[in-house]
């Protein structure tokens, strides 16, 4: 199976700390599900600067976990 995701960047920031890796990671996937149901009901609505703005702001976290 492919992984879909590189931890690289977010343990070089954590100094080795898995406890602060599975943290973000758990606050990362927390945050799916409410990102989901946003973007859901912004399309639902014609909401194309609103997907835009959500997209731009979960960009970080996407790109600290490499997916």
């Amino acid at each position: 199976m492919s992984k879909y995701y590189k931890l690289d960047k977010i343990r070089e920031i954590s100094g080795g700390d898995e406890s602060f890796v599975k943290e973000m990671v758990d606050l990362f996937l927390k945050d799916v599900d409410a990102n989901r149901e946003a973007f859901n009901e912004m399309f639902k609505q014609d909401d194309m600067d609103g997907i835009a703005k959500r997209a731009h702001k979960i960009k970080p976290s996407i790109d600290l976990l490499g997916i």
